[in-house]
């Protein structure tokens, strides 16, 4: 798993996820990479768009990035998510919990709107 971190100057982080799976085998190292922008940046957005796959293990991690953004009083925003992945979120109602957007520009618009 291969993580890009790009930091706009409005605070926000743009984490790119390079992998086509979130789950057992590599949710550890994802854990390890991220926190330490999820400490640093008051806004997050995270690009799924390569990913295929999330198994309950990723999406408990997901789950636990979103309420260390929020804690601190910061927002967290997931884009890209594939046609799998997004009926996984919908499917277990994910997709109310989270906010998703088509892109990381859209999700950057709404952030300049609020």
């Amino acid at each position: 798993m291969e993580l890009r971190i790009r930091h706009e100057d409005n605070g926000t982080a743009v984490i790119v996820v390079h992998c086509e799976s979130l789950d057992a085998g590599n949710v550890e190292r994802f854990r390890d990479q991220v926190l330490p922008v999820l400490a640093a940046a008051d806004t997050v957005v995270i690009d799924m768009g390569e990913l295929r796959f999330v198994d309950s293990s990723g999406l408990g991690a997901l789950i636990a990035c979103l309420r260390s953004v929020r804690g601190r009083g910061g927002e967290m925003s997931l884009v890209r998510l594939r046609k799998p992945v997004r009926s996984l979120f919908e499917l277990m109602r994910m997709d109310g919990v989270f906010t998703l957007h088509e892109s990381v520009e859209a999700a950057l618009g709404a952030r300049a709107r609020t």
